[in-house]
């Protein structure tokens, strides 16, 4: 596949179609078959496999330089596999498999201490880790193991400290009593245990004043504090810390909140002083996204609480909203609007450049909002809105040449770009638009040969009958239409022998051809391409196969021809991911 892939999914289709005629998509004829065989092709194939010798020598060299030989994947994936095989070919003796266990086999396997009874799962049992420990404990006289003396005991010890900072959660390891003592009794040292904590906690409120730890501050203070308040809710329950009545007493003389909150809130004390900063700095308290995004949330926040209190929300008592009156707490925004003089002098400044004022969003999404604004305040006058009209600014809006109904909808009418076809034709003598002269026209002249290449689909711009005759009369240059696409299609059909065209080869050609083919199913229906009998008679002289086909479809013969040149360069039929394509062609016809 790497020198073919197309080609290698050739083959492997056509050899599982001959294994497998009655699932076979590709149909294998004895002609054909003969000619793959003339080529030489090979229809069965085996994987590269090491004999049952090499495999033994490299367990016998794992061995050497490991001391067992319970192979992991990430000691060596391969290995590991053969190990798994040989398991499950002791374990079924009666089955097929790609391993033939004899009792010289197995006889060897037992001289390298092979183990037969090993699970699937790579991990260590934890009371086998709790050995280690003791073992290391022994040697070193502690158990604080360094990754350099033993990294998979080390990756243990840090995961024990993970699950007991996240205690009470789902995943990693299960952290029972039992499982506790058993560490205990080695002298394990867990994370922040010191005085249930207290040490730590007592730094950090006499740094902040408060126990309110978030996770930018102390990420393992935080975690604790977390499973702390959990452990309230879970009383009792096995993996929870242990919340007795002296470690609660301690909580409480630091003044502790266990009451259960979410893991990132921000208490209000906090924000107060994240607000008296903020004003400090800029000198008011209108709090942007851009400069502090969950600051601006929390004003959001309180100010929707106090319009709305019987809604669940930040919760506003008289001391709250006394502690913000007294920095100058905004509670009414508005979002800065230009005035309407200003949106006048912009629309006079837009139609010395432009020649109108028909605003369009992607000249100015800001004056084009404010059109929409007016139009909406002159239909419902009696209405409520951002824009108060009077007599005064109609007039002056009319004296610009305003358009009050003008849809809210961007698209210009088909017909209105017709006329202004037609004022380019009179003007230059062609409808060839560039982009340099009118980029708005080119691009619908681009839509209208886009519509045309796959009329008959769904979206785009509707080619109705009368629409190609209105682009007729003016001259439109359709895509691919000298001689209905013929000269593009003799032109094909000499260089490569046939009219089979892929959209690798043309994509405009292919398309074409493609809804010549629809065109035999939908006659008569509009939107598609109108196949005369002369149009009919000029594809039948070039032998075109109306037939509709799938659009990628590689006929049979070119599928030989590949099938040649592969073997003329790589000497084989087995291909491979360097021609997708073509290997699943060969699948194919195999089946």
């Amino acid at each position: 596949r790497n020198e073919g892939k197309s080609l290698a999914a050739f083959c492997h289709s056509i050899r599982t179609g001959r294994r497998h005629p009655e699932k076979s998509n590709t149909k294998l004829t004895d002609d054909r078959i003969a000619s793959l065989d003339a080529l030489g092709f090979d229809w069965i194939t085996k994987r590269s496999r090491k004999p049952f010798s090499q495999r033994l020598e490299d367990l016998r060299a794992f061995k050497e330089e490991h001391g067992h030989v319970n192979v992991r994947p990430r000691d060596d994936n391969s290995l590991d596999q053969f190990c798994k095989t040989i398991r499950q070919a002791r374990s079924n003796p009666g089955k097929d498999g790609p391993v033939k266990l004899t009792e010289d086999h197995i006889a060897s396997l037992d001289s390298l201490g092979f183990d037969w009874t090993q699970s699937t799962r790579t991990a260590t049992p934890f009371e086998k880790r709790i050995n280690e420990l003791r073992l290391y404990k022994q040697k070193h006289g502690h158990v604080n193991v360094k990754r350099r003396e033993d990294k998979s005991l080390a990756q243990f010890c840090a995961s024990i400290k993970h699950a007991y900072r996240n205690i009470g959660k789902a995943g990693g390891i299960k952290l029972t009593h039992d499982r506790i003592a058993s560490l205990d009794a080695l002298g394990f040292v867990w994370p922040n245990t010191s005085s249930f904590g207290n040490r730590t906690k007592k730094a950090h409120k006499e740094k902040h004043g408060h126990l309110s730890v978030s996770r930018n501050e102390g990420k393992s203070l935080a975690d604790f504090s977390f499973n702390i308040r959990q452990a309230r809710k879970n009383v009792g329950k096995e993996g929870c810390i242990d919340a007795t009545q002296d470690r609660n007493a301690s909580l409480d003389a630091l003044g502790f909140d266990r009451k259960p909150r979410a893991r990132n809130q921000v208490p209000f004390e906090r924000r107060i002083e994240q607000l008296k900063a903020y004003k400090e700095k800029h000198g008011h308290l209108n709090v942007t996204q851009n400069e502090d995004k969950k600051l601006a949330a929390f004003c959001h926040h309180i100010r929707f609480s106090r319009r709305n209190p019987e809604k669940r929300g930040t919760k506003l008592t008289d001391d709250r909203i006394a502690s913000l009156d007294a920095l100058g707490f905004d509670w009414i925004t508005k979002r800065s609007r230009k005035p309407f003089s200003q949106r006048l002098e912009d629309l006079r400044a837009f139609k010395e450049e432009h020649g109108h004022v028909n605003v369009r969003p992607r000249d100015d999404n800001s004056l084009d909002q404010f059109c929409k604004t007016i139009r909406q305040a002159r239909s419902n006058p009696g209405k409520d809105g951002p824009v108060k009209l009077t007599e005064d600014h109609i007039a002056s809006l009319d004296s610009l040449g305003f358009d009050w109904t003008q849809s809210t909808r961007t698209a210009t009418p088909f017909e209105k770009r017709i006329n202004e076809l037609r004022l380019y034709k009179q003007k230059h003598g062609h409808v060839n638009v560039k982009r340099r002269e009118d980029k708005s026209l080119a691009q619908f002249c681009a839509s209208i040969k886009h519509a045309y290449r796959n009329i008959g689909k769904a979206g785009g711009i509707k080619l109705t009958h009368d629409r190609i005759a209105s682009l007729d009369a003016l001259g439109f240059v359709w895509p691919n239409t000298s001689s209905f696409g013929n000269r593009t299609k003799k032109a094909h059909k000499e260089k490569h022998g046939h009219l089979s065209v892929s959209r690798n080869e043309g994509k405009s050609l292919a398309d074409f051809s493609f809804n010549i083919r629809q065109a035999r199913k939908n006659v008569g229906k509009e939107g598609c391409i109108d196949a005369t009998q002369d149009r009919n008679a000029s594809l039948d002289a070039l032998g075109f196969d109306r037939k509709p086909r799938a659009r990628n479809q590689v006929p049979f013969e070119r599928r030989i021809e590949q099938l040649k040149a592969y073997k003329e360069k790589h000497g084989h039929f087995i291909v491979g991911n360097e021609d997708k394509s073509l290997a699943e062609f060969c699948n194919s016809i195999r089946k």
